[in-house]
């Protein structure tokens, strides 16, 4: 690897105001393995964190000019949006009314006969899959493939989902994770901490609810998987360009002590406004273990190009569309070339943290990631083999087109689909 060594500085700008910088050396530095330490100085004096990297105080111009440095980047703190939190009651009327679609439908009539079979290679006996009757909208969506799905909100037509043979994990790089979640009970490992002065507890109740839509019980894709926490967002919801570097680099150690012959997968919805080649060496090192990631578009109604990580190759960037109308949801998801995948993402069901057994209605690119997440759970749990970019392409080839309306110019209107294409049955709504 071209960047073996971080170093986290503290130096004074022109304006005397502290900032911190991630240093990065060549992979020549043997020694002072894998150190990270915080001077508290006002300029940089490598002699406080390895013998061999002997350089008296520099500036940040100085390092970058150093040749034994590969990098020198501000360390950022980047505040992650929280869900949109909504009472039924804010749920628009139209939604709650429906779609002036006929009382009774026979969902046969529905089913797009253009897929002939899908590229997850599922149990292509349909009468074998399991069924969840009055699931949340989000689920039913992804198991129809007609444009008219019968996505009721809040609840839709019965979840029709494969058996998950195989165990699978599914690392949540967030704000924490609820392992005493009923929607979770027995599935969640507290993993690792980078959060300064912080317990491995979720104060805000990001990770908690992306991890239901994953894994849980009720609400999640795949309901078997196993949730992996690793905390890198504060009570704030908050959290520093080193964290989320040392975070990724800790999934990738992991998985391949822990879990090396488990696929796993992850899920970052945390987005950052400015360019890193550490964070992507980061994410390339988790790549290299086996495991894709899915992130979320933003929450910015922007392009998502603007954002880190969605421009990268080893990520699956997932905007947002509405129930019943399968309408972009341009008032919160970014758009543009560097979303590959669609998915549900307003007014979802998701478990609320240190509740128990509570649920509230959210919306945001966050969780549209993790729904994606969860497929991608059920494919490597039916394909353990795969490996990322196959399972990159085979969730893009898997997605139905021509259905999202309102998507915006040079946005793809892939949504994500999990491969029903048997019988669903008939709702009668009186």
């Amino acid at each position: 690897m071209r960047v073996l060594y971080i170093l986290l500085a503290t130096v004074l700008t022109a304006h005397a105001q502290k900032k911190k910088f991630l240093v990065s050396y060549k992979p020549k530095q043997k020694s002072a393995k894998g150190f990270r330490k915080l001077l508290e100085d006002t300029s940089i004096n490598a002699q406080k964190v390895g013998k061999n990297v002997n350089k008296d105080d520099k500036t940040v111009k100085e390092l970058e000019n150093d040749p034994d440095v590969a990098n020198v980047e501000e360390n950022i703190t980047v505040q992650v949006p929280k869900n949109k939190v909504i009472s039924f009651s804010q749920v628009p009327e139209s939604l709650k009314a429906g779609t002036g679609l006929p009382d009774s439908l026979d969902m046969d009539s529905i089913i797009v006969n253009a897929v002939k079979s899908s590229p997850l290679k599922f149990e292509q006996d349909y009468k074998k899959w399991k069924k969840q009757r009055y699931a949340p909208w989000q689920l039913s969506r992804i198991s129809s493939i007609g444009s008219n799905s019968q996505n009721y909100f809040p609840f839709g037509q019965e979840y029709y989902y494969p058996e998950m043979p195989n165990e699978v994990i599914a690392y949540v790089l967030d704000s924490g994770v609820d392992p005493t979640l009923i929607e979770l009970a027995g599935r969640v490992r507290l993993g690792a901490n980078f959060v300064e002065g912080e317990q491995h507890y979720d104060y805000v109740g990001h990770g908690t609810a992306i991890s239901g839509l994953i894994a849980g019980t009720n609400n999640g894709v795949a309901k078997k998987a196993k949730i992996v926490s690793v905390k890198v967002l504060n009570h704030s919801n908050k959290g520093s360009l080193d964290s989320f570097i040392q975070g990724l680099e800790w999934v990738a150690k992991d998985k391949l002590e822990t879990y090396p012959n488990t696929p796993a997968i992850l899920n970052f919805s945390i987005n950052l406004n400015k360019q890193s080649e550490l964070l992507q060496e980061a994410f390339r090192k988790v790549y290299a273990s086996g495991i894709i990631t899915t992130a979320s578009a933003g929450n910015y109604a922007s392009d998502a190009c603007g954002y880190t990580p969605t421009e990268y190759k080893e990520t699956i960037t997932v905007g947002s569309f509405t129930p019943q109308k399968n309408m972009f949801d341009k008032d919160i998801s970014n758009f543009g070339k560097c979303v590959d995948i669609l998915a549900p993402g307003t007014y979802l069901f998701v478990p609320i943290a240190n509740s128990g057994n509570l649920i509230s209605i959210q919306s945001g690119t966050s969780l549209a990631s993790g729904v994606v997440c969860g497929v991608g759970a059920l494919l490597l749990s039916n394909h353990p083999k795969l490996n990322p970019e196959e399972v990159k392409n085979i969730l893009l080839d898997a997605s139905v087109t021509g259905q999202i309306i309102g998507v915006p110019e040079n946005t793809t209107d892939k949504a994500v689909f999990n491969g029903y294409l048997g019988s669903a049955s008939t709702f009668e709504f009186n």
